[in-house]
């Protein structure tokens, strides 16, 4: 969109497939700021911490091999080093683990699935870090 003339804002935040408040009050603070930035709202600034703004090829997305029950192995909003556990993908059925999940890179694990039903392909986990 952004590259056909219409300004478009991503946000990517939390537990994915889910929406807690403390995202809910954060992202409704940000676009309050972004309306009052644009001239839509005449509002005073809301004060909010800084966001973390990422570019081109600082983003890892983490997807599934192979459909099955996706098991974290840490916790959302972690600092992974390269070749550490994510998490695993086991069988549904017996439990027998199908693949392990891995960190591409060293970063902040900034979105994590929270809904354990996964196919392949389904997006697993974000992370910020080194750009590739």
């Amino acid at each position: 969109m952004n590259k056909i003339g219409t300004k478009t804002l991503v946000v990517e935040m939390g537990v994915g497939m889910r929406l807690g408040k403390s995202n809910g009050e954060q992202l409704l603070e940000g676009l309050l700021n972004l309306m009052r930035h644009e001239g839509i709202l005449d509002i005073p600034k809301v004060e909010v911490r800084f966001p973390i703004q990422s570019h081109e090829g600082e983003v890892v997305y983490l997807n599934a091999s192979c459909p099955g029950l996706f098991v974290p192995a840490i916790e959302h909003c972690q600092v992974v080093q390269k070749g550490e556990v994510v998490g695993h993908i086991v069988n549904a059925l017996g439990g027998k683990r199908m693949d392990e999940i891995l960190a591409p890179i060293t970063g902040i694990l900034f979105t994590l699935r929270a809904y354990p039903i996964v196919y392949e392909g389904s997006l697993l986990g974000r992370i910020f870090g080194e750009k590739q």
